[in-house]
């Protein structure tokens, strides 16, 4: 028999590989919800955990037989229809060629996880975009 710990990071790799929320899925893995996040945080940090997600991602995919070039190619496909049309729907072609270019990596992540430690061993954690950063720069601040 596996030990628990085991067992809930399995459950936790199964379910966040499948729906991308760590704290959702360390809760259904059985984790407190007081400590949830930090839990799901913690697991993603493990190169084991990271490469059993992306196993199974990979299995899925193949099952679900979607790959990345698949994708991009229907979304393709739906920006020419989008423009074609006799009343073109240009908010749908710029979404398929956003979509199609984070899907190939142009498009870094806007939202970084930040996290400050102050001298009396408080943790404060913002989720900051670039957009702030910029605005504080120029600020002044």
């Amino acid at each position: 028999m596996k030990p628990r710990n085991d067992i809930m990071e399995q459950k936790f790799v199964e379910h966040f590989a499948e729906h991308g929320n760590a704290t959702k899925a360390a809760i259904h893995a059985g984790y407190s919800k007081n400590g949830a996040d930090r839990a799901g945080h913690r697991l993603l940090q493990s190169k084991s955990i990271k490469d059993k997600i992306a196993k199974i991602k990979a299995e899925l995919a193949e099952k679900s037989k979607w790959t990345r070039e698949r994708a991009i190619e229907r979304l393709e496909s739906i920006e020419k229809k989008a423009l074609e049309d006799e009343r073109p729907n240009y908010s749908a072609a710029v979404k398929a060629i956003e979509t199609i270019s984070k899907l190939v990596g142009l498009f870094p992540e806007e939202k970084k996880k930040v996290e400050l430690e102050g001298d009396v061993g408080v943790v404060i954690k913002e989720t900051v975009t670039f957009g702030d950063l910029q605005n504080a720069k120029g600020s002044g601040n």
